[in-house]
This record gives structure tokens, sequence and C-alpha cells, in this order.
């Protein structure tokens, strides 16, 4: 029986293999099927991968009760030519199957012939295929005239999960040890509370998240969390960069005004940035995905946060995650080197000043403290740049690189930060200062 049709014996079989798309037989478990298709025709209709129940191997969205309360009627062409209209419910058979990664969306007028088979009446014609599905709310919005269809790639694709180089898997787990530790350390010595030090914590809270999740990325996701897990990294993945920037803007303050008394930028001002800026795009696509998730109209701009998987849909990655990181790097990039030009003229302008002028040690102090964060920057803004490249042109090995360097990077702070002798030095001042 299915869904109280009953399938007679000779249409049923027990099998240990399934067909893919590509006609490849894959071993599997041991078990029965029927081929419901035969006997009446079969419609196929998308399920978000948010809403598929993958042990149960149904979708949870609710959409045979939606379609119970509207019953909605198909113009279906006979053999014969002649037009007549079909209830979606009682003359066929509702099937889902879960969206997949890199489908192809189209949307077009169609022929629905009384086998079931849908034709598209395009500029090119194109049959959907067996296992090609409509849009979760192709009948709840009322959306009859034109049909918008997912088509899977030519065989079955999952998307991949996160593979990890050889090493960083350990690396990624040393440095989130690390950035906690580093963090530590600036919470315990007030003196490292300044301007520069509470952006810095800020920028390795967000990465110690960021490393947390590139760690339990691979693990079994609840649907229920999937759409929010996809919105909570879309929102650390800028709130990284948008530190990053914040630094960089206030290096680039710091040193503009080397030959005045420092600017005062306030650390909230810095925070409505670095929190805002991530928060403004993460709304955008959760705001866009609510209000048109369920409109077939509108699916070429719908993010699809939890359609292909947890994240946004690749076709408009470039839009909501691409573009916004370009302009992002791009102006780190550029205050990483106006700062450094920076740097190179206050170093030069040092040599018209004697060791013993008083000016010329305070230039030396705050030089070796810039130094130190302009290191940093490099470090971690190069390794966003040469990402930009692998995304012009599929270099695999900056990626690579920068792979590396992220996995790296908490290690490399607690090295650059923490076991610096000045560092040392408060620390233990702090801790007998306690202690007395």
């Amino acid at each position: 029986m299915y869904h109280g049709i009953e399938v007679p014996e000779y249409l049923t079989g027990q099998y240990d293999y399934i067909t893919t798309e590509n006609q490849r037989m894959e071993n599997w478990d041991s078990h029965l099927r029927g081929c419901i298709c035969q006997i009446k025709p079969c419609i196929w209709i998308c399920c978000r991968f948010k809403d598929w129940d993958a042990s149960n191997e149904k979708c949870t969205d609710g959409l045979m009760e939606q379609l119970s309360e509207i019953n909605p009627f198909l113009k279906v062409t006979l053999n014969n030519g002649s037009v007549v209209r079909r209830n979606l419910l009682k003359d066929f058979i509702v099937m889902r199957d879960r969206m997949r990664w890199l489908d192809n969306w189209i949307e077009d007028k169609y022929t629905l012939f009384e086998n079931g088979r849908v034709l598209f009446n395009g500029k090119k014609q194109i049959n959907l295929r067996g296992y090609d599905c409509l849009h979760p709310n192709q009948f709840t919005s009322g959306k009859t005239e034109s049909f918008v269809a997912a088509f899977h790639t030519s065989f079955y694709y999952e998307r991949e999960e996160i593979s990890f180089l050889p090493g960083t898997k350990i690396l990624l787990w040393l440095s989130q040890v690390f950035l906690a530790l580093t963090i530590a350390v600036y919470l315990k010595v007030r003196k490292l509370r300044n301007l520069h030090g509470k952006c810095f914590i800020c920028y390795m809270i967000t990465s110690l998240m960021y490393f947390f999740h590139q760690l339990l990325k691979n693990d079994q996701m609840p649907l229920q969390l999937c759409a929010l897990h996809g919105d909570y990294i879309i929102f650390l993945f800028f709130a990284k960069l948008s530190w990053l920037l914040a630094m960089s803007h206030q290096l680039w303050r710091g040193f503009t005004s080397v030959n005045r008394a420092e600017s005062e930028y306030s650390f909230k001002a810095y925070s409505t940035f670095a929190w805002g800026t991530p928060t403004t795009l993460t709304g955008i696509p959760f705001l866009i995905d609510h209000i048109w998730d369920g409109d077939p109209n509108k699916f070429e701009w719908v993010p699809g946060i939890g359609w292909e998987a947890c994240a946004l849909r690749e076709s408009l990655s470039y839009y909501y995650m691409v573009l916004p990181m370009a302009i992002l790097v791009t102006l780190n990039t550029t205050l990483f080197l106006l700062t450094t030009i920076n740097f190179i003229r206050v170093k030069l302008s040092l040599r018209h000043f004697s060791d013993q002028d008083e000016r010329a040690r305070n230039l030396n102090s705050r030089m070796q403290i810039y130094k130190v964060f302009l290191r940093m920057i490099f470090l971690m803004d190069i390794q966003w740049s040469f990402r930009l490249l692998y995304l012009i042109n599929s270099w695999e090995f900056p990626l690579t690189i920068c792979r590396y360097c992220d996995s790296c990077i908490g290690i490399i702070i607690f090295i650059m930060f923490v076991l610096k002798r000045s560092t040392l030095k408060l620390l233990w001042e702090s801790i007998r200062n306690r202690s007395d």
C-alpha cells in the first residue's frame, strides 16, 4: 500500500541496490520497492533540504495538508490532443524529492500530459525528467499557468562535506585552544584592554566561534536548526571580516595622527560598524527568505538558506557572500597599504632625531606596537586576497595556503601577542598584584 493505493505484487520487488540518475547501480540495504507510477501518473514536488527527514525519506513541510485544503486542478493534454481539467490529488500521485546542490531552476509555460510527462514550451522545449521536481509552493501559491521546476544535475550529486587538508583538523583544534588562551590573557591584563586590544578581542572571539563551526560542520544538523545554522555562519563570516577592517582602520588612524595627539575613536563606534555590518548582511537574505521563500515568481532572488543545504543557494552566493566579501577585503587591503606607507614614512622620519630625543623614544615605542599589529593584519588580509584570486581564477594553490593560514592563525596570534616579553611582563605583574 502507498498512500491508500494498493500496488499489485507483480509491480513490487526486493532490491539490494539503487539506480542513480546517471544509470549507475549502487549497493544499498535490501528494501521493498513498488512501481506506483505505473498505476497512476506521478508529479514530483521538491522538498527543501531543511524540511527533509532523511531517516524516514519524507518531507516535513506539511504540503500535503495544504494541498488537501486547496484541492488544485490542472490542465491536462490527452493523447487525442484535447485539454481537460484533472484533480492533482485524485488523478495524480504526488511524490516528494529533496532539492540538490546546483539545481538549475526554470520557469516557463508547460504542457502536462495524461501520463504525467511535463513539457516546457520555451525557446527550447524541455521535458521534466522523472527525478526533477516542481517548486514546493507551485500549487499552494495559485500559480498554475506556468511551472517553476528544479532540474537536477545529470547525476545524483550531493554537496561535498568540507574536506580537511592533511594536518588542518588538529591545527584548528590547537588554534581554538590558543585563541581562548590569548583572549583570557587580554581580558586578564587591564593595560592590554585599550582600543587596539578591545577590537582584537572581538576579532578573536568571532574567529573562535567560526573555527568551532568549521570542526562541527560535517556533523548531522537537526532539521529545525538548519536555516538558523546557515544564518549564523553568514553572520560569523562577515563579523570576522568587519572586525579585521575595524582594526585596520584603527591602525591607519593611529599612523595618520602619529605627529599629533592620538585621535580617540570610540570602541562603541567600531562595535556599531563591526556588529552592524554582519547583522545587515545576514538580515537581508534572512528577510528575503521569509518574505519570498514561498513565492515561485521570486525564486531567482531567494537566497534559499536551507534549500540545497544549510547554507545559501550556490547560484546566489555571489550576490549575498562573494560581492560583500570582495568589498570588505578591498577596503581592508587599501587601509593596510595606506598604513604601511605611513609606517615607512614615520620610520624614515625617525632618522632626523637623536636616540636621546623624547619624541623619538615615544615614536619608537608606538612603532613597535604598530609593527606587530601590521604583521598580523598582513597575515590575515593576504589570505582573503588570495581567496579572491581563487574565486576569479580558480587557482587551487592560493586556496591551499589560505586554508593552512586559517588553521594556524590562533597559534600565530598566541606566539606574536602573548609570548612577547612585554606581554609576559604585564601578565606576571597582573598575577602578582592580584596575589598581593
